[in-house]
């Protein structure tokens, strides 16, 4: 939703390199979000064999919500991590590090 939205017109193999995942996981997707009415899809006249997806104005609703949303979370978390010294950030930095290698 967030990547239809961000690039309104976009198609599905577009959708999945910019979200490294398959053609086929887009497809369940974006049928489950036209079903709910939060996107639609169109093509162009002169090619019938390309779908481009666009939001509604639903999903566009739902997709600022949703920015809205993440912004008010990385707000709260900057203000969380501007009480902690700069020994202590090291050491979260340290560890989130290590988190994120284990993928």
């Amino acid at each position: 939703m967030e990547v239809i939205y961000a690039h309104d017109g976009i198609k599905g193999i577009d959708i999945a390199r910019e979200m490294s995942i398959t053609k086929g996981t887009v497809s369940k997707i974006t049928r489950r979000l036209l079903e709910q009415g939060l996107i639609r899809k169109t093509q162009l006249p002169d090619n019938q064999k390309e779908i481009y997806f666009l939001v509604t104005p639903l999903g566009a609703e739902l997709a600022e919500l949703h920015r809205l949303f993440h912004q008010e979370k990385d707000q709260k978390a900057m203000e969380l991590l501007a009480g902690f010294d700069a020994a202590s950030l090291e050491i979260v930095a340290d560890f989130l590090e290590k988190l994120a290698s284990l993928r």
